[in-house]
């Protein structure tokens, strides 16, 4: 008998008794159309994810409170080098791409860095 529980005792021996498996109920065409349905959900959520990425860190750009060194690490990510065929998930190039795949991404980096560089060289606007 334990009277502790830093007393020692021996483990409890369990047998194993064998495991029979549970019947699934099985509707292939049923299984079928609901994994298309969700694939059709995740593509859709997927695409919206990378147009709200590319959204949030065109906003940030924009606005005179962002801090300096996160106004750096947003024009490293949309100043990446260009990949011909696939971008890497949730690169500004892929999420460019998405948005919108006429517009040009070389063309756009110009004009960001363009319109940033208009932003950081304003006068810091004064308290009132």
């Amino acid at each position: 008998m334990q009277t502790n529980l830093f007393d020692s005792v021996a483990a409890p021996v369990r047998t194993a008794r064998p495991r029979r498996p549970v019947p699934l109920p099985r509707d292939d065409k049923a299984q079928y159309e609901g994994l298309q349905e969700d694939l059709d959900h995740l593509a859709e959520d997927w695409e919206d994810l990378h147009v709200k990425v590319l959204q949030r860190h065109l906003r940030l750009l924009a606005s005179p409170h962002t801090e300096d060194r996160e106004r750096v690490d947003i024009l490293a990510w949309l100043e990446a080098p260009l990949v011909r065929d696939r971008p890497a998930a949730f690169s500004a190039q892929a999420c460019l791409a998405i948005y919108d795949a006429r517009i040009d991404p070389v063309e756009f980096q110009r004009r960001v860095r363009r319109l940033n560089q208009s932003i950081a060289d304003r006068p810091p606007a004064r308290a009132a």
